[in-house]
């Protein structure tokens, strides 16, 4: 019992078991902020809009989560995505929304590749808010008629 209570008063066993329980809440918290935006970004709409039926003009459209603010608007020509503008932006790194806009003027689609993830901390929330973000705003230039009755869900937004 003495050897414990030695190795417990001593001032590098203290500051040892401090820094232990700090990042042990860090990580937790970690955790709970990872839970709360998978738990928003699964109530985002993903309309799947195809450019063929998207019509001439420039859309705008704005989404706000806990963790990013995004105002985009963008411009369609003939069925071709011309310009995805930033217009506010809130809570992604400098330069990362733009590379996603650039992506999509390129494929010509709201609908650019995910990487695959093993875990919900590899999953790039700020890109998911972003592509629903512009995917709704072509959304708007879609002539009633062609519009789907609600959102798509795909296989990949469920959780097993």
């Amino acid at each position: 019992m003495g050897k414990i209570s030695s190795f417990l008063d001593n001032t590098y066993t203290k500051i040892l078991l401090g820094a232990t329980c700090v990042v042990l809440l860090i990580m937790l918290f970690m955790q709970r902020t990872t839970r709360q935006q998978f738990k928003e970004v699964q109530t985002l709409p993903f309309h799947n809009t195809q450019m063929e039926v998207v019509q001439d003009g420039t859309y705008k459209n704005a989404l706000f989560t806990s963790f990013l603010k995004v105002e985009v608007e963008v411009t369609v020509q003939n069925h071709t995505i011309k310009d995805i503008k930033i217009l506010n932006q809130q809570g992604a790194q400098e330069g990362e929304l733009e590379e996603y806009a650039k992506e999509m003027v390129s494929a010509n689609s709201s609908d650019i590749p995910m990487p695959k993830v093993k875990n919900t901390r590899d999953i790039n929330f700020p890109k998911i808010v972003f592509i629903s973000c512009v995917d709704s705003a072509l959304y708007m230039g879609v002539d009633e008629k062609d519009k789907n009755p609600a959102p798509v869900e795909t296989k990949d937004d469920k959780t097993e």
